[in-house]
């Protein structure tokens, strides 16, 4: 069995963002399962355009190819976890997040002590 390759993305760099979903790309097309964790102030990544606007934020899923990375990740089943605790302390109401993506909102706590899991961190 491939152990599971979990990104957690931090840094809200967009050369960084898109260097990790390219990494998460290239394990889920080897059939490696895959999750993705927006942390931080990555979680404006993944808002939509009208309320980044309103808040005057930024997605760097504009850059380069990011957003077909994205798009490509999620296709290959990677799953996508927000942080629920960047969620709160930006104060983001859920449901400003891009209706277009299958995302879950999760602790920390649960990515790491998924026991049943044999997997990889990757943070970034």
């Amino acid at each position: 069995m491939k152990k599971k390759l979990t990104i957690i993305m931090f840094t809200y760099d967009k050369e960084k963002l898109n260097y990790g979903l390219s990494i998460i790309c290239a394990a889920a097309a080897i059939d490696r399962p895959t999750e993705f964790f927006f942390a931080g102030e990555n979680v404006y990544n993944i808002l939509n355009l009208d309320y980044l606007k309103k808040i005057n934020k930024s997605s760097f899923l504009s850059f380069a190819n990011t957003e077909e990375l994205l798009q490509s990740s999620l296709e290959l089943g990677t799953i996508f976890i927000v942080c629920s605790a960047a969620i709160e302390s930006k104060k983001i109401d859920v449901k400003f997040i891009r209706q277009d993506l299958k995302v879950s909102i999760s602790g920390l706590v649960s990515i790491l002590s998924e026991e049943k899991e044999n997997k990889e961190l990757l943070f970034i």
